[in-house]
């Protein structure tokens, strides 16, 4: 077991070092437990049981073929993807992570599929059905969870069906939560939804900020907050 453990890490390292040396095409193809070969391409040099070639591409990818971890080369910075092998992120983008999570669709549930990214420098942690296409943006986990287009620096920490689409918005958690509005934040809960900018819904559930700014409602349910700055609601239920 010593003995494959040295192996295990010297492939590795050894790998590391030529894909940072040549910023070349590699693959790394999976014997199950450890790494039987290792090809970058140009020249052929042997270490171990592995084989090393130096690489003639501006690029870099490292794919293990028994399923896992796909790191693909870019301009600016490398893609990282994990998890199911069919999750995704864009091939003109660069900088973004999937680290987990996806599973084949089901056609009865379309929360349960891949996770995919359409942004530069995004990230999602895990969770199913979940998709960023901004730049800048992150979603945890969770299902069905969405950052658009002009949501940079969205953020959702998890939960089902979420949707940040305002630069610079938060959502933590909870079920069809959405936050349109810029500078703002959703603690949870279901089905709330703010429309305004610099805006706070702590959770509960129904809730509705409209256009303006500095809106807040602590939570309670079927609340809302008309056209307008600066305006205030501290929970309960509106008749």
């Amino acid at each position: 077991m010593k003995q494959w453990g040295r192996t295990i890490f010297s492939l590795i390292m050894v790998a590391v070092i030529v894909i940072v040396a040549s910023g070349g095409m590699v693959t790394a193809q999976s014997g199950g437990n450890y790494f039987d070969k290792i090809t970058v391409g140009g020249d052929v040099d042997i270490y171990g049981t592995g084989v090393i070639r130096d690489s003639l591409s501006d690029t870099v990818r490292a794919q293990v073929t028994s399923g896992g971890l796909t790191v693909a080369g870019a301009v600016n910075s490398p893609n990282i993807t994990g998890g199911y092998t069919g999750n995704a992120i864009g091939g003109s983008n660069y900088g973004s992570v999937i680290a987990g999570g996806g599973r084949v669709a089901d056609p009865n549930n379309w929360q349960l599929s891949i996770n995919t990214i359409t942004g530069n420098y995004s990230a999602i942690g895990g969770g199913t059905a979940n998709n960023i296409v901004g730049n800048w943006g992150s979603v945890g986990g969770g299902s069905g969870n969405r950052i658009f287009q002009y949501g940079y620096y969205g953020v959702i920490g998890g939960g089902a069906t979420n949707a940040v689409s305002g630069q610079l918005s938060t959502i933590g958690g909870g079920n069809g939560n959405a936050a349109v509005g810029i500078e703002s934040v959703i603690g949870g809960g279901v089905a709330n939804w703010i429309r305004g900018g610099q805006a706070v819904i702590g959770g509960g559930s129904y809730n509705y900020t409209a256009a303006g700014s500095g809106q807040a409602i602590l939570g309670g349910e079927f609340n809302s907050v008309g056209t307008g700055n600066d305006r205030f609601y501290n929970g309960g239920v509106q008749g």
